[in-house]
């Protein structure tokens, strides 16, 4: 990356500041203020991604965020759709948020142009700021208002609307319209609206980098490899597609770590591990730090049965994000596989504990009991994950071996006949119910 370069715009004195609810239409108008001055240094039909600010609570944070967006888009500046941004953080496997990440995910999204911002507390005084960064040019504008008074905490009681999944009616009229339409309705799991829409984006600009990137992820996640991401689906993966837009998106932008391990993912998945490791160690030499680069490549040593490899990998990037839950969870995956039990309980304990709704770390972890003896632990893990996500055939098979261990055999045979409800084709289930009936007949 280019030398950054600071450009300071103002510095603005503000006199009062909300302190309660009843006061925010004076930080509003600031933000406004803000919003204008921001406006001047962009280019006209820039499109802009508005990060969350770092700020002393959620809802003030999502607030600023909201309110800056809302004020640049009345200047005629194209922003990002905020209700997006959670979604691609959570596909990108982003864990720490600093402003090189939060650049990458504003790349990722299209945008031109990143901000970020921060209110803060010095004594008493208040400051909030924001920086515009230019993606191309590494240059940055920062708008900086101090002499707030810091009389309170500042309470935004009702925090805005913005996480709804309520798609307008509205025809999108720019490619990044089209881009964040797009990525709506693949959060919401509907390829078949998604698709087009990122068609739609590459019609009105073919050099469009991301539009390729993720009409690739949405032909790659037509089918339900992640069971974590779109539980119950079960729809084929256009692979021949997904392949040719990751192939476009690397030759219009050769710096994208994404596309290359997202590649490398559907090279794993359709057994061409030669050349899903080159595109992993291309991912890992453009980004040495990238901690999701290091769990893919984990997962790729996984596949190919170079477990200690894995375990390496894993290690690498706990090194990078120590609280990193996928990288827990995929190490405690592979101590199971080699049967180290007890290392993979350890692993999955901590996977849930940074993430309490992870379904597969709680049937691995019932499974990693199961293979201990300990099947009642097992029982109680494997039903949360199907609290969780009732659709989980693994885990009612797992749920069902154990009820199997204790002599429960109605309850395991119910187990195995709702996995085979779920998957009718599961050749495990059917196995067990065979092996139980067989074992009642005697």
């Amino acid at each position: 990356m280019k030398k950054l370069i600071f450009v300071l715009l103002a510095v603005l004195a503000l006199a009062s500041c909300a302190t309660r609810s009843g006061n925010v239409p004076v930080l509003r108008h600031k933000v406004g203020q803000m919003a204008e001055s921001l406006a001047a240094v962009l280019p006209p039909g820039a499109r802009v991604a508005v990060m969350p600010f770092d700020a002393e609570n959620r809802n003030l944070s999502f607030f600023l965020m909201e309110e800056l967006s809302l004020g640049l888009g009345r200047l005629g500046i194209e922003v990002v759709d905020r209700r997006n941004l959670g979604f691609v953080f959570r596909e990108q496997g982003v864990q720490v948020v600093n402003d090189e990440s939060l650049q990458s995910i504003g790349n990722i999204l299209g945008a031109e142009h990143v901000i970020t911002g921060r209110m803060w507390n010095i004594g008493s005084e208040r400051r909030l700021s924001a920086t515009v960064t230019n993606m191309k040019t590494s240059q940055r504008s920062s708008v900086l208002y101090d002499d707030l008074p810091n009389d309170g905490e500042l309470l935004i009681r009702n925090p805005p609307a913005h996480g709804t999944d309520e798609i307008e009616q509205v025809q999108p009229l720019t490619a990044g319209a089209f881009l964040d339409r797009g990525l709506l309705f693949l959060r919401l799991g509907d390829f078949e609206t998604a698709i087009p829409a990122f068609t739609d984006a590459l019609d009105l600009r073919p050099d469009f980098s991301q539009a390729y990137f993720w009409r690739g992820r949405a032909h790659h996640r037509m089918q339900d490899f992640d069971h974590e991401i779109v539980p119950g689906i079960d729809r084929g993966a256009d692979f021949e597609s997904a392949l040719a837009d990751y192939n476009q998106t690397i030759r219009l932008d050769p710096e994208n770590i994404w596309a290359y391990i997202s590649r490398s993912l559907l090279h794993q998945e359709t057994g061409n591990f030669a050349l899903a490791m080159g595109d992993r160690s291309q991912a890992i030499r453009l980004d040495p730090n990238n901690a999701l680069a290091y769990v893919n490549s984990g997962t790729l040593h996984n596949a190919m049965g170079n477990h200690t490899q894995a375990i390496a990998d894993f290690d690498k990037a706990l090194h990078i994000d120590p609280n990193y839950a996928a990288a827990y969870y995929n190490r405690g995956f592979t101590h199971k596989a080699m049967g180290n039990h007890a290392l993979a309980i350890a692993d999955l304990t901590e996977a849930i504990r940074l993430n309490p709704h992870y379904a597969v770390a709680y049937n691995n972890r019932g499974a990693a009991h199961n293979a201990m003896g300990n099947h009642a632990l097992a029982i109680a893990d494997l039903t949360e994950a199907i609290r969780l996500d009732p659709n989980f055939a693994a885990a009612h098979i797992n749920r069902g071996a154990a009820h199997n261990a204790r002599g429960n055999l109605n309850r395991a045979i119910a187990d195995f006949e709702t996995a085979l409800r779920i998957e009718p084709n599961n050749d495990v289930a059917k196995g067990w119910l065979a092996f139980i009936r067989r074992e009642l007949r005697r």
